[in-house]
């Protein structure tokens, strides 16, 4: 298999950068300007292409998808050409309602995973080595859950708990004497990095490295080379790691991913080095994006933060489920039907590539009141965001509660005057609703 050398020299493979990429960032202001004002005329459906990169630079996606809800709930999307189809893609359908999204992430003998969950259409090595267990069905999906889930247990954890809070005091104690940084290249964006390596197993010395490669792997507008080899090299250095470990066993989940077994069979280094690679890509990214976006919305929102600082443990576990909820940092993973298909007033084809719109989900007015505003003591809060339910379910979603909250407490705690200084400087991506830069000032203080 081989990438075009123009492609590589670029830094973004097409087709790989919808899911584990982004696009160039751009400044967005989200502040201090009569957001009505700015707001675009939404188009009619047939004219809303979720492909098209310029889709996602509007200000007025929210309403885009408010007109796709309630006039084309099933749309079919054309598809660009990639690397992998330079004439074009073949096309997907759209699901952007709820209960239609809920529903088809449970339905998994009709619409599967093992054919990739990115929109674009990869060889079969490439949706392995990169998509790993999130590429795959029962009963292989379920066999390898079962021997990675034990660390992610609410139990397990609670353990984490100490040092997820040490953690973030060392990261906001380094920040307070300033006044000022970026939150997200500071602070956010190394948090659960930390933590993820901490679970692992892996030296403080290839930390860093490995939260480099991380965010190259991520996007682009982290630093330079290619999210294709940056994926590659991270497989190679988690699966060195498993390789000393079956020598010299620690107390780590790579400890325990190399003497996991699968029918008999232990997992390969390479294996062990996949899994580890979907853990850095999927539970730093989310768990960051999520923290930002938080701190934005507040910021949209400010009566709603004065009233969680207010009383903060109270309000923490309904606050989370409205940020997650809120930002949807994975905004979408595609499914492929195996048999033909009635819903929304369309037929999906068996074969046919169906994308299943979290963002779209979680504003569903049917389902959420007010669905953009910010609702920090928001009930019974149903959102999508750890995906619809069944066996996909996102195997973090404890951890990532767990981060936020704490992270939020001390945030809070040590910076409680914190503001955005400046725009966020927002990825412009249709999987990741990522933030590149998040400038904050704040009153300096030393924290010991």
């Amino acid at each position: 298999m081989s990438i075009p050398d123009s492609e590589k020299s670029s830094g973004v493979i097409p087709g790989f950068v919808s899911i584990f990429s982004a696009m160039p960032a751009r400044d967005v202001e989200l502040f201090g300007h009569d957001r009505e004002r700015d707001v675009l005329a939404t188009a009619a459906p047939d004219a809303i292409a979720l492909s098209n990169p310029a889709f996602w630079a509007r200000a007025d996606r929210e309403r885009a998808f408010a007109t796709l809800r309630r006039e084309r709930p099933v749309s079919f999307q054309p598809e660009p050409a990639t690397a992998w189809n330079p004439a074009g893609g073949r096309g997907y359908w759209a699901i952007t309602r709820f209960e239609d999204v809920r529903a088809l992430s449970r339905d998994t003998r009709r619409f599967v995973s093992g054919l990739g969950t990115e929109i674009a259409d990869q060889p079969r090595e490439v949706v392995r080595t990169f998509g790993g267990m999130l590429n795959m069905d029962d009963p292989e999906h379920r066999r390898l859950r079962a021997l990675v889930s034990k660390p992610f247990t609410p139990p397990a954890i609670e353990q984490l708990a100490a040092r997820a809070r040490q953690e973030a005091r060392d990261l906001l104690a380094a920040v307070a004497p300033r006044g000022e940084c970026d939150l997200m290249g500071d602070v956010l964006g190394r948090y659960p990095a930390q933590i993820i390596c901490h679970m692992m197993g892996v030296p403080r010395a290839q930390r860093a490295e490995m939260i480099r490669l991380t965010g190259i792997a991520l996007g682009p507008t982290y630093g330079v080379g290619s999210s294709y080899d940056a994926v590659l090299e991270l497989v190679e250095m988690t699966a060195a790691l498993a390789r000393r470990r079956r020598d010299a066993p620690r107390d780590d989940l790579l400890t325990q991913l190399t003497r996991a077994t699968v029918d008999g069979d232990r997992l390969s280094d390479r294996e062990v080095g996949v899994f580890a690679t979907l853990l850095c890509t999927a539970g730093i990214e989310t768990t960051s994006t999520a923290l930002a976006q938080g701190m934005i919305a507040m910021d949209r929102h400010p009566a709603q933060r004065e009233r969680w600082q207010a009383d903060f443990a109270a309000l923490a576990p309904s606050a989370v489920e409205e940020i997650v909820r809120w930002s949807t940092p994975v905004m979408q993973f595609r499914r492929t039907a195996t048999e033909e298909v009635e819903l929304g007033g369309e037929t999906i084809a068996a074969g046919d590539k169906v994308v299943l719109w979290y963002w779209s989900a979680n504003r569903d007015e049917t389902v959420f009141d007010r669905p953009d505003e910010l609702d920090l003591a928001r009930p019974a809060n149903r959102h999508v965001a750890f995906g619809g339910g069944g066996p996909h379910f996102c195997l973090g979603a404890h951890l990532a509660r767990m981060e936020m909250t704490i992270m939020y407490e001390e945030l809070f705690r040590l910076l409680p005057d914190v503001e955005l200084a400046a725009p966020p400087q927002l990825m412009q991506s249709s999987f990741v609703n990522g933030v590149s830069s998040l400038p904050v000032r704040f009153t300096p203080r030393a924290v010991a």
